[in-house]
């Protein structure tokens, strides 16, 4: 399961993702990140299922079929 990489210098956490290897020449990278923009623990967990959300979508549309929310996300919204 992907979780947030807290940056050593700046204490923000951000959000990487390895790209699967069938994406990686429609994606351009071999790897997707983006800040946060959060250094709150409780927000950065928040924005790190938004964002895995829509990564997950993204890919799915590259591939052409819907996209299916991941497991930890669904685990998350159920309780």
């Amino acid at each position: 399961m992907p979780h947030p990489f807290h940056h050593p210098k700046t204490s923000v956490f951000w959000l990487r993702r390895r790209v699967q290897t069938t994406l990686v020449a429609l994606v351009g990278k071999w790897e997707e990140r983006y800040g946060l923009k959060t250094r709150e623990p409780a927000e950065e967990k928040r924005r790190h299922a938004d964002g895995l959300g829509s990564l997950e979508r993204r890919w799915a549309e590259l591939r052409g079929r819907p996209a299916e929310r991941p497991a930890s996300i669904r685990a998350s919204q159920a309780g």
